[in-house]
């Protein structure tokens, strides 16, 4: 009779750019292991996702491979491939079955994820279809479990990260909404060191001289709020003007295997790469304003000394 297999599942952390050829070479790796044990049965699959959304079933090695990959426009979003295998083993006269699951992409996305937080009963499944890669292995024997979980690991450790042109759209999509929020939070700050420049100069004019105490604290406190009222604003705008561009920076594809994967790769390189040198030419503009504007009163100073 056959005994009940366990599960073992391990999440495979990165997001690795997959070409063809690794794709091979991975199920070269589980075959040869598998040659080493009494295989009575291996039935693989391989379900291709593409992103409109199709999604294309490859019952056999040979069928996968005689597909024109270079021809195809489509981008692939996931691939998964499972391997079903039947052991024999000293322990039992009837073959065990067996089963590898790896899935490449088809991650949940972080706003699905959200919603799938308070809609799942089991945390882990979660962590399995928020995480790029995973993989799974159903067994009765353990040994082999841990051999075929290895080689998937040693093989995504091996793979290249996902294709950058330029680090910093890069990091923009991952670590750029922090960086503008810094900026909400310290720009009223800054707008007071800024106003702090222009006291000296309220101060000796001889309109504010002419001030009565009571007066000069009340003008005091309006121009206070009215800088950090300034300050907030302009930190929550720029907040989101450069959190709704940086939303527009598209991550560089995992796959590199079909035509549209590589189109849409120098089509991504492109359109960052554009976004990046606008954005650096706002920043470069607005810290000119900042610097001019900081250093104003001293120049209105030295004119007054004159």
């Amino acid at each position: 009779m056959n005994a009940k297999p366990d599960s073992q599942i391990r999440l495979l952390k990165g997001v690795k750019r997959v070409e063809l050829q690794d794709v091979l070479d991975l199920n070269s790796a589980v075959e040869a292991k598998l040659y080493n044990h009494s295989v009575q049965a291996l039935i693989p699959n391989v379900q291709v996702t593409f992103s409109d959304r199709e999604i294309n079933d490859y019952a056999s090695w040979q069928e996968f491979k005689r597909t024109q990959w270079n021809l195809v426009t489509k981008t692939v979003e996931g691939i998964t491939i499972t391997w079903q295998i039947l052991i024999k083993n000293d322990n039992n006269s009837v073959p065990q079955p067996h089963s590898l699951k790896v899935r490449i992409g088809n991650e949940v996305p972080p706003r699905d994820a959200i919603q799938l937080l308070f809609a799942a009963d089991n945390p882990d499944e979660l962590m399995q279809l928020s995480s790029p890669s995973m993989c799974r292995v159903d067994f009765v024997n353990s040994t082999l479990a841990e051999e075929l979980l290895g080689i998937v690991e040693r093989w995504h450790d091996g793979l290249l990260l996902a294709p950058t042109q330029n680090p910093l759209p890069f990091f923009l999509v991952r670590r750029g909404m922090h960086v503008t929020e810094l900026w909400r939070f310290s720009a009223p700050i800054i707008f007071l060191l800024i106003g702090s420049r222009y006291a000296d100069l309220l101060v000796s004019s001889a309109w504010f001289s002419s001030l009565t105490l009571e007066l000069r604290i009340f003008y005091s406190a309006i121009i206070f709020v009215a800088v950090y009222k300034a300050g907030s604003y302009a930190g929550h705008k720029g907040e989101s003007i450069v959190d709704s561009r940086i939303k527009r920076l598209k991550p560089p594809p995992a796959f590199s295997i079909t035509k549209g994967d590589f189109k849409r790769l120098a089509d991504v390189k492109r359109k960052n790469s554009r976004f990046v040198r606008e954005l650096m030419l706002q920043l470069a503009i607005g810290s000119i304003g900042f610097i001019a504007t900081a250093y104003l009163p001293t120049i209105i100073k030295a004119m007054l000394r004159l």
